[in-house]
């Protein structure tokens, strides 16, 4: 268990991903996916997840697929654009 910095929680949820181990919920880290901190236009939540596989584009995806293709295409994404932090 740890502590999440932005949001001071503990966060004990872990997932694998590309067999490697994370503490997350969905970007922050705290582990409460369905909270946004107060910031609805920044924060992502499930129902932003649920809301994304409605779209023509997604084709009648689940949830759990639309995670799954993030993560894959993540690694299509620019360096510069994985390192970014907010100033």
């Amino acid at each position: 268990m740890y502590t999440d910095k932005m949001c001071q929680k503990p966060v004990i949820q872990v997932a694998v991903i590309n067999n490697r181990e994370v503490r997350m919920c969905l970007q922050c880290g705290c582990g409460m996916p369905y909270n946004d901190m107060g910031e609805p236009d920044k924060n992502i939540v499930v129902d932003d997840i649920k809301k994304s596989v409605e779209s023509q584009s997604a084709k009648g995806i689940t949830t759990d697929e639309a995670i799954k293709n993030i993560t894959k295409t993540w690694e299509k994404v620019k360096e510069e654009d994985k390192k970014y932090k907010a100033p």
